[in-house]
């Protein structure tokens, strides 16, 4: 299985579209994602702004899902970041742990950045990615993303580029394709 990443494009909002605005992806994102009415155009200018990057996952070449960098800063050398695995026959595979892992290298290699945190709503398998990869449990905002109308706490953490050692080796060498 050969995993990689390659930017966003405009060709690729087609597919990125339903992953991102399926109910059961959404959940779990940002607000941003959690409007039915999203529309592919709004989606496009969202996914590459400047401020961010946005990578298509691959698994054999087969567009599987989303890796996300948001909020970079350049003075601070910091970003946040996200997943999504979009197609379900992909889910439970590894991948996100793979994607996460050459996510973190583009952004402590490519882009130079020093810090790089992450959050997740209370009850997502993602909590446990990102305890698996390193990541530095960091605090938690209380009740602050809601689901069926019920309210849950984001778990938020971090890591910085000193720690990227680590994470290669915890991606094994499915990473480094």
């Amino acid at each position: 299985m050969q995993v990689t990443l390659r930017e966003v494009g405009p060709q690729d909002i087609a597919t990125v579209h339903p992953w991102l605005t399926d109910p059961d992806n959404a959940k779990w994102l940002a607000p941003f994602f959690q409007n039915p009415l999203l529309r592919e155009e709004q989606l496009a200018l969202f996914l590459m702004r400047r401020d961010r990057k946005t990578y298509l996952l691959l698994c054999d070449g087969v567009p599987v899902g989303l890796m996300g960098l948001t909020s970079i800063d350049d003075v601070n050398r910091s970003a946040e970041v996200w997943s999504v695995i979009g197609e379900r026959a992909y889910r439970q595979r590894g991948l996100s742990t793979i994607g996460f892992v050459l996510t973190l290298q583009k952004a402590f290699g490519e882009l130079a950045l020093h810090s790089v945190n992450a959050w997740a709503a209370e009850g997502n398998h993602t909590i446990r990615i990102f305890e698996k990869l390193g990541f530095t449990r960091i605090g938690r905002q209380r009740e602050c993303h809601r689901q069926h109308g019920e309210y849950k706490d984001r778990i938020l953490f971090d890591i910085v580029s000193t720690e990227l050692d680590r994470i290669r080796a915890v991606g094994g060498d499915a990473a480094q394709a």
